[in-house]
């Protein structure tokens, strides 16, 4: 990943470079990009993909039948708070 690759990307989706250049190095970008890694760092997980259903931290990849085996049963969170009030528990199917 790096300025390169997102340049091809870019340009394949038909963006308008300058404009795209002009975006992601805006202050509002660079925020959200500190509130993510923010939440990241808050969360303890250092590892992408991560997934996190629930309580259940899911780290790095996966099967493709992994998560919809064990999606039966979650239900979507009552609210959009990212405040946990415990550290998710880590899947023991795929913990290392």
């Amino acid at each position: 990943m790096g300025d390169d690759l997102y340049g091809e990307i870019a340009q394949e989706l038909g963006l308008d470079i300058a404009q795209f250049d002009r975006d992601r190095a805006s202050e509002a970008a660079q925020a959200a990009i500190a509130r993510d890694l923010a939440l990241a760092s808050e969360l303890r997980l250092n590892s992408t993909p991560t997934f996190l259903m629930n309580d259940l931290l899911i780290p790095g990849v996966v099967p493709a039948d992994f998560l919809p085996k064990r999606w039966t049963g979650f239900k979507p969170s009552s609210s959009n708070s990212h405040n946990l009030s415990h550290q998710p528990t880590v899947n023991p199917d795929i913990a290392s």
